[in-house]
């Protein structure tokens, strides 16, 4: 696959395999070991039979999207087996065994049939010789990395200058393989100059009263300008839950998260108006139908379950004037009575919490333009109510007439139970290690002997 590398370089290679045989009566070595077979293997994908065995066994394996990706278990393997190769230098007794005079002279070898084929080539090809100047640096790491062994092996070089010769060779290898299309500050660096390009636009929309959302053309702004500007956005390069992307392409789902204003050279939705246009002809238009972060409704409706995006697409279709005065919620509907004249606003919200004030005429819901998605847990008036899935994808709660206070926050309870277990096994390695520590009595050492 062409987003994913084996490279790793000579050095590192040569160091895992003396990592494994220096290493082997090591139980961590045999695991890092195993790590990186499994991870070479699975990334064969599909001209691996044992690609199928793992996909097919092992739990979770089915969320890898590119084997390819398993590349990266293999230079996980690989690199700490490097360490310890790289530590085994400061063993004397592999000074005096036979493994790295051999690997001295098996990589002095190996340079030296390089340089031989690469003399050929440029006697055969004359100067296009020199478009391979990428493979000339494996013949040279191979040479100094021999070089290096070699001088350790017979007292010519330190543990400690062996050690660093050797990352430094590791560092020229990589170096040739991730910097060589660096570009200088001198040609231009294109992806910060676009980063600078859209600072009225941002201005403007910072100006902007209110809290709302923004819409931004990826053809004129590849990166994630919400992020970038501290502006919220809807989309961007990130990760987004079913049911958010299950609406994501209707425009009324839009208007429902508050999607005030939209960026690009074209409105992308009918009734957009254009407010702004900035100096480099980015325009930011106005959705004038767009809903307010929170509101009210007294309509509920019931649905059994959100089958699919059609389904989800046909149901936010309706009319605009229709959504804004009734939802629909997954499972049992809430009881609601009619009114008119309530007033909620949105105090304070952050990330992982908000705080509205609600001033209802009767028994309604309140829906807030965020994400539902299981974790969030909600109080109104100081008692804990549930979150409603209205409209299949936002925060809904129901709340009885009059003025009370409501609050949400993200509580997910796999974060509390992997903190609890983090401090169960820190507490069970301070035991043992409070009880390898522990004195041991002559009483129980004569035990220990009987």
């Amino acid at each position: 696959d062409k987003d994913f590398t084996l490279f790793l370089g000579l050095v590192v290679v040569v160091l895992a395999v003396a990592g494994l045989i220096t290493g082997w009566g090591r139980k961590e070595v045999r695991l890092f070991g195993a790590v990186a077979a499994g991870g070479l293997l699975f990334a064969f994908g599909s001209a691996s039979i044992f690609h199928g065995w793992i996909y097919a066994l092992l739990p979770v394996v089915d969320k890898a999207r590119n084997a390819a990706a398993g590349i990266y278990v293999f230079d996980l393997g690989a690199a700490v087996l490097a360490a310890f190769g790289l530590d085994a230098l400061d063993d004397p007794k592999w000074r005096a065994a036979p493994l790295f005079g051999r690997l001295a002279a098996g990589l002095l070898a190996w340079s030296g049939l390089l340089y031989a084929g690469l003399l050929a080539v440029y006697l055969a090809a004359g100067g296009k010789v020199f478009e391979h100047w990428r493979l000339s640096s494996a013949p040279l790491a191979a040479l100094l990395a021999g070089a290096a062994f070699a001088g350790w092996k017979r007292g010519a070089l330190s543990v400690r200058a062996a050690q660093a010769s050797l990352v430094l060779v590791l560092l020229f290898e990589l170096g040739n393989a991730t910097a060589a299309d660096f570009k200088d500050r001198e040609m231009g660096w294109e992806h910060l100059d676009k980063l600078a390009e859209h600072r009225e636009v941002a201005s403007f929309l910072r100006r902007q009263p209110g809290v709302f959302r923004v819409d931004v053309d990826r053809a004129e702004i590849p990166f994630n300008f919400g992020e970038w500007h501290e502006i919220e956005e809807c989309g961007g390069n990130s990760g987004v839950t079913t049911n958010v992307f299950r609406a994501s392409g209707q425009h009324h789902a839009h208007l429902l998260l508050g999607e005030r204003f939209a960026v690009g050279k074209q409105p992308r939705w009918p009734g957009q108006t254009e407010v702004y246009q900035a100096p480099g002809g980015l325009k930011v238009y106005q959705n004038p139908e767009t809903f307010p972060r929170v509101w009210t409704v007294h309509e509920v409706d019931k649905v059994e379950a959100v089958a699919s995006r059609a389904e989800t697409v046909a149901r936010l279709a309706g009319p605009l004037e229709q959504l804004r005065r009734r939802a629909w919620v997954v499972g049992a509907a809430p009881p609601v009575e009619s009114c008119d004249g309530d007033e909620v606003e949105l105090v304070e919200r952050t990330r992982n919490s908000l705080r509205l004030r609600a001033k209802m005429r009767c028994r309604g819901m309140v829906v807030v333009a965020d994400t539902w998605y299981p974790g969030w847990v909600a109080t109104a008036g100081g008692r804990e109510v549930p979150i409603h899935e209205a409209y299949g994808f936002l925060r809904g709660v129901v709340v009885a007439a009059g003025e009370q206070e409501i609050r949400m926050h993200y509580r997910p309870w796999p974060v509390f139970a992997g903190g609890a277990l983090t401090a169960l096994g820190a507490a069970g390695l301070g035991m043992l290690a409070f009880a390898r520590r522990r004195p041991i009595h002559r009483e129980d050492a004569k035990e220990a002997q009987g």
